[in-house]
């Protein structure tokens, strides 16, 4: 059974869960006293990290240790997803200590201009753009991000590649924080299409805040991964966002 629930939590969290998954959810938050307490929690630390509220996230935290100490919930039994918000939430406040304590790098060497991933529903689009997808699409193709994030925005977000393009036409209309927010599911989730190139994009919008070392690590993090054919250029921002 608690198999069941952490699929169920895994489908929550990246998006992905489906209308009859999403009742039986429901229903076991309202049936279950403690599984609502641990999908709670998660919602809380989920939230917050969208947010970048750190000083939310340590409250959590030391919420759940003065819990665990006392003889509460055991987190032995809580789901993977739960261990690893936990350990998103720890990351997320270590990265203000280093922010804080360690000065500026000077030497960050802005990268070149945005770069809008090459545009796989390109086929769809057309003259004349009957449906959303085929809009989004010409709207894309067009820099028109700002537009194509509001057509991409309202299809299926179980299919990732919608979400992909979504997430990354809301970088490209400068709408950082949102475009953290979609795109985290997919590297979370580790999807095989677009965990990587997400990556990259996270990097981008962390550097457009001002969030240089979230860029750093996040930029350093897609490095790591066999170069593709087409992200020449992304690669060479993410060399200079990784610096």
């Amino acid at each position: 059974m608690e198999e069941r629930y952490e699929y169920l939590l895994d489908q929550y969290f990246s998006r992905r869960i489906t209308p009859a998954e999403k009742n039986e959810l429901d229903l076991l938050v309202a049936n279950n006293p403690a599984f609502a307490d641990v999908f709670g929690f998660q919602q809380k630390v989920s939230a917050a990290i969208i947010s970048n509220e750190r000083t939310q996230l340590k409250a959590l935290l030391q919420q759940e240790e003065a819990k665990k100490n006392k003889g509460g919930f055991d987190t032995g039994g809580w789901s993977i997803w739960t261990k690893t918000l936990m350990a998103a939430a720890a990351a997320a406040i270590m990265v203000v200590a280093v922010i804080y304590f360690w000065p500026p790098n000077k030497a960050v060497e802005a990268p070149m201009a945005f770069i809008p991933y090459p545009n796989e529903f390109a086929s769809a689009g057309g003259e004349d753009a009957t449906t959303i997808l085929q809009k989004a699409s010409n709207d894309y193709q067009a820099g028109q991000f700002a537009a194509a994030a509001a057509g991409f925005g309202q299809l299926d977000k179980s299919v990732p590649a919608h979400v992909f393009y979504y997430g990354v036409s809301l970088v490209g209309a400068q709408n950082y924080t949102k475009a953290l927010e979609i795109l985290s599911p997919l590297v979370v989730s580790r999807n095989p299409d677009y965990a990587i190139p997400a990556q990259y994009y996270i990097a981008w919008s962390h550097f457009q805040i001002g969030n240089l070392e979230g860029a750093k690590l996040t930029a350093t993090a897609y490095l790591k991964n066999p170069a593709k054919k087409g992200e020449e250029l992304m690669r060479a921002n993410a060399q200079k966002m990784a610096k």
